[in-house]
């Protein structure tokens, strides 16, 4: 195995650690026998049936998969969640996501989104501070659908504390 193997082995551990830990933080489970009917081509796909979401870790750069996961969401008539792991400013794990709601008019797209975690322990995906986009919602995850909401924070202290709670708990998961 070479070393770009090996170390794409490794991300694809990590990142699918951190969205198995994202899912059992909501107290989602992952259907192994989904009803859903894909094409092969979503093999790699987790479904959840709570929130009928679709979960899509990878290791690309999520906004290329945006063609392939609308698809998927037309087929599945459910939403999905594109989570990777990148490095922080401070290099340490930082779980991202990208959230696509389906409907009958089409994949609606908004990210990308962290997670951040409440003081009574729900986990919120929450617009990236960082990223060039306005107004977008946050996700309270846990329920059974992926529903707009107001930032769940009121302050920047709390902004902060819940991110920094969510990258420990991403962290720990993929530390093992």
């Amino acid at each position: 195995m070479t070393n770009d193997n090996h170390t794409r082995r490794i991300a694809e551990a990590q990142v699918i650690d951190a969205s198995l830990t994202l899912v059992k933080a909501a107290g989602w489970t992952i259907e192994k026998d989904a009803t859903i009917a894909l094409p092969d081509d979503f093999w790699n796909y987790l479904y959840v049936p709570e929130a009928s979401v679709l979960l899509v870790p990878t290791t690309s750069d999520p906004r290329t998969l945006r063609a392939t996961v609308s698809t998927g969401v037309r087929a599945a008539r459910s939403d999905a969640l594109v989570l990777s792991v990148m490095r922080s400013a401070d290099g340490l794990p930082q779980m991202s996501a990208l959230v696509c709601q389906w409907s009958m008019l089409g994949a609606h797209w908004y990210g990308p989104h962290l997670p951040w975690v409440a003081p009574d322990g729900g986990i919120w995906l929450v617009p990236d501070h960082r990223a060039p986009i306005d107004a977008q919602p946050s996700f309270c995850l846990g329920g059974d659908a992926l529903d707009h909401r107001q930032a769940p924070f009121s302050n920047q202290i709390d902004h902060r504390r819940g991110l920094a709670t969510a990258r420990d708990l991403i962290r720990h998961a993929m530390e093992g």
